[in-house]
């Protein structure tokens, strides 16, 4: 069983966005926050992060106890794990405006695809 971490969205999953309806049912709760030490890359219909100088716009979505493991499957599917373009892993975030670094799963993309497209300078997918 994975850890019940909460998970980084910083695209198509944000509140207002295309796919944010896949993930608020099983949403307990969603902040804003920022994730440091990375970028994102524009691919146009959606983001590509990667670790980076940057930092990264997005929404700490704590995932309801009882379907946090289907509901990262389903993200997995989603974000494209077993067709290698992301992997899912632990990295630092910060509630915007305040607290420290809290842990969470992020989908990081693959460095031989976005390396093909342009960084988003502000970090911010809603912003580009």
């Amino acid at each position: 069983m994975a850890d019940q971490l909460p998970v980084f969205i910083y695209g198509t999953l944000l509140r207002g966005e295309p796919y944010h309806d896949r993930l608020a049912a099983v949403a307990a709760e969603i902040q804003d926050a920022v994730m440091p030490g990375a970028v994102l890359h524009n691919l146009g219909p959606f983001p590509m992060l990667r670790p980076g100088t940057g930092r990264v716009v997005g929404e700490l979505v704590w995932l309801h106890s009882e379907v946090d493991e289907m509901a990262l499957a389903e993200l997995d599917t989603i974000e494209g794990v077993r067709r290698a373009l992301y992997h899912r892993e632990r990295r630092p975030v910060l509630l915007t405006g305040c607290g420290p670094l809290l842990e969470a799963w992020v989908y990081v993309g693959s460095e031989a695809i976005a390396e093909q497209y342009p960084v988003i300078p502000n970090g911010d997918w809603r912003q580009r």
